[in-house]
């Protein structure tokens, strides 16, 4: 189905993600020389950690340790809102607001894959990802209904008080003909003067193996994820609110 373009659309972070195979983890090592490979398309490079405890318990002791585990690389350009980050266990291009468009977030995501895949051809996948994260504003009066502008809204009884200050729901729903499921969380947040912030977390995934040849299949796979990803944005909010972003 072909989604009406919006001129402003409410994206705060739109995330292109693919986890390997554990078979597939890379050592921090190989990562960091990759990264040196691609170093002049960007201007910052900052390691990435994991947070590690550990602990040992007996009857008459206790011992816990922490540190901090490098596991991969986050790479950033100034006065570009574009993020790439490669972990021991997996790949992620994101793009932060302002968002500009499918087509830039997909080409660019694959430019750095297909690099990646170049540099580590017998990578093999796991699991992919889209997710948009979406955030905006939205004036709901005093005695206005809060359906007029959201689709998704808790059912609770009719005997309790019909206004609604606040809520957060989550939402998991699959599509069963693609092996894909959706994880929707929504929530409505009072801010002042009657406004609510509004927030929409579309997260598309689908847990399938993929090798690195598969590149023309991940990309119908991704526009799969798309799809799905539009169908939800544009059947939770009502065409009232919708029109705010056109």
């Amino acid at each position: 189905m072909n989604w009406q373009e919006l001129k402003a659309p409410p994206i705060k972070e739109a995330i292109f993600d693919l986890r390997f195979s554990s078979e597939s983890k890379l050592l921090v090592e190989d990562i960091e020389q990759f990264c040196k490979n691609i170093e002049n398309d960007f201007t910052n490079t900052l390691p990435i950690f994991l947070f590690k405890i550990e602990g040992n318990a007996s009857i008459n002791s206790s011992q816990i340790s922490h540190n901090n585990v490098k596991i991969g690389f986050k790479l950033s350009r100034e006065n570009d809102s574009s993020i790439f980050q490669i972990t021991n266990d997996g790949f992620t291009f994101s793009k932060l607001s302002p968002y500009s468009n499918w087509e830039d977030l997909k080409n660019n995501a694959f430019k750095y894959l297909n690099l990646l895949l170049k540099y580590f051809p017998n990578i093999q996948f796991q699991k992919i990802a889209l997710r948009y994260i979406n955030e905006f504003n939205l004036d709901i009066k005093l005695g206005e209904s809060i359906n007029e502008s959201l689709l998704i809204v808790p059912a609770y009884s009719d005997q309790l008080p019909r206004e609604l200050e606040s809520y957060f729901t989550q939402l998991v729903i699959p599509d069963k003909n693609l092996g894909l499921k959706c994880i929707i969380h929504f929530a409505m947040q009072p801010l002042q003067n009657e406004k609510f912030k509004i927030l929409l977390d579309i997260d598309v995934i689908k847990e399938q193996n993929y090798s690195a040849e598969s590149i023309e299949t991940l990309k119908n796979e991704f526009q799969n994820l798309r799809e799905l990803k539009n169908k939800v944005f544009f059947n939770s909010l009502t065409i009232k609110v919708i029109n705010n972003f056109k």
